[in-house]
């Protein structure tokens, strides 16, 4: 468990996240740390909700927790992340 006892998001979860380019987002500024985006800065954005922050600052956040700090939806964790991959595997065959 993370920090309070949150559950992590799993890694493939983060590594799976959109990379917006500044501008490309619906949001000026980053849901987490609440400065604006600036030019060359590196993002990521949440998926399906589609909420924007700096790449640091997310990825900081969803090593304690996994739910999104704006609408609250939640990345997978390990756990759920390994089920959702045997799922698809098995899907496969």
């Amino acid at each position: 468990a993370g920090a309070f006892g949150f559950w992590p998001a799993s890694s493939k979860a983060m590594a799976r996240m959109h990379v917006p380019r500044v501008g490309d987002t619906r949001e000026d500024h980053c849901h987490v740390c609440l400065e604006d985006f600036e030019e060359g800065d590196m993002l990521r954005t949440m998926m399906p909700c589609a909420h924007s922050s700096h790449q640091h600052c997310i990825f900081s956040l969803l090593h304690d927790q996994r739910d999104c700090s704006v609408c609250g939806f939640k990345r997978p964790n390990e756990e759920e992340q390994y089920e959702l991959d045997a799922r698809t595997s098995d899907g496969s065959n």
